[in-house]
């Protein structure tokens, strides 16, 4: 499973509510095909799991305590540390830039095209920033009812159905977690796509203050796709926000 897949396995944020309970929501599968998508809080960790691609099981685990990303693969028992990977990725782009130091203009040039800011090339131009407006429209989804905005990025339009945090019935201290987890998510979006050089890694607003119960793409790369919030459940498996111990830690230098 690769981490593009990770940063484009669902657009979901999150803000504030009451109090603290385990939960999970339930949302529909955006290819359109096979099992839905699952988010889950647990005291204070959380897991999103990804929809299987290619007989592949994985999840995204995020420890709120300790502000940690985690990509698990459980078809493989490895998981990935995000901070780790950013750290490798960073330690990486210094030892190509160094190497690349005294190769002729036109050899750095080439493979300064190929690798990104990996091989110590200028960042992109900043994006500009992005829009949520409010249409004025409303709908109502799994019987709460959400009002329509749309999200306006450089390089897509999402509209999204959002819907009051007690409406959907989730703890203010559930929320402060996905909240957490989607920043921390977005975050490591933005560091791989500057140290790879690339524009357009957008995770979507940094926060909202409502839950979005429908997301439709309308342009960008995953035009058409479309998820849409299903029910919440009081019962939970909270395992999912763990990693067995017997995983392996996956490392960009090593296995």
């Amino acid at each position: 499973m690769t981490t593009k897949k990770v940063f484009t396995a669902v657009l979901l944020t999150f803000a504030a509510g009451s109090v603290s309970a385990d939960i999970a929501l339930e949302y529909s599968n955006p290819a359109g095909q096979g099992e839905g998508m699952t988010l889950v809080v647990s005291g204070s960790r959380s897991a999103m799991d990804i929809p299987a691609a290619q007989g592949e099981e994985g999840r995204i685990v995020f420890d709120s305590d300790s502000n940690k990303l985690f990509m698990v693969m459980d078809s493989e028992r490895r998981y990935l540390d995000m901070d780790s990977m950013m750290q490798s990725l960073g330690g990486l782009s210094n030892m190509l830039a160094g190497m690349m130091e005294n190769m002729p203009e036109d050899t750095k040039g080439q493979l300064g095209g190929l690798l990104g800011n990996l091989g110590g090339n200028q960042s992109p131009e900043p994006m500009p920033a992005p829009e949520l407006t409010a249409t004025g429209e409303s709908d109502t989804i799994a019987g709460i009812r959400c009002d329509i905005s749309t999200y306006r990025a450089a390089d897509a339009e999402i509209e999204m159905c959002l819907a009051d945090p007690g409406d959907v019935g989730i703890s203010g201290a559930d929320f402060s977690v996905l909240k957490a987890m989607m920043a921390k998510q977005k975050e490591s979006a933005k560091q791989a796509s500057e140290m790879l050089g690339m524009r357009g890694m957008d995770m979507g607003p940094g926060a909202i203050d409502q839950v979005p119960l429908r997301i439709r793409q309308l342009s960008g790369p995953d035009a058409g796709s479309s998820s849409e919030f299903l029910g919440t459940k009081q019962e939970i498996d909270a395992s999912v926000t763990v990693i067995p111990q017997d995983y392996q830690l996956m490392s960009l230098t090593g296995n």
